[in-house]
C-alpha cells in the first residue's frame, strides 16, 4: 500500500514537472517570438532611418542646385542692369553730340 501512495505521489510530481516543463517551453517560444518581433522592428526602423537619409541627400542636393541656379540669375540680372546702364550713357552721349551738332548747324547758318 505504502508503494502504490508512494507510485501515485511520484506520477503527481512527474506530472508537475513536465507540465512546468511545458510552460517552461511556451515561455520560451514566445520570448523567441517577441525577439524575432524585435529584430524585425529594428530593420524596419533601420531601413526607415536610411530611406530618410536617402530623401535628405536629395533634398540638399536640390538645394544646392536651386542655390547655384538662383545665383547663376542674379549674376545675369547683374550683367543685364549693366548692359542697360551702358547702353543708358551711350545713348546720352550720342544725344550730347546731337545736340552739338544741331547747335554748330545753327551757328553754321546764322553766320551765312
Amino acid at each position: 500500500r505504502q508503494a502504490n501512495a508512494d507510485n501515485q505521489q511520484l506520477e503527481q510530481r512527474i506530472n508537475l514537472l513536465e507540465k512546468s516543463q511545458k510552460e517552461a517551453q511556451q515561455r520560451q517560444v514566445q520570448m523567441e517570438n517577441e525577439i524575432g518581433n524585435k529584430d524585425k522592428k529594428i530593420a524596419q526602423m533601420t531601413q526607415r532611418q536610411q530611406q530618410l537619409s536617402q530623401e535628405l541627400q536629395s533634398a540638399q542636393t536640390e538645394v544646392s542646385i536651386t542655390s547655384r541656379q538662383l545665383k547663376s540669375i542674379q549674376s545675369n540680372h547683374s550683367k543685364s542692369d549693366q548692359t542697360i546702364s551702358d547702353l543708358q550713357q551711350t545713348l546720352q552721349q550720342r544725344q550730347q553730340e546731337l545736340e552739338e551738332m544741331l547747335e554748330n548747324e545753327k551757328k553754321n547758318n546764322a553766320e551765312e
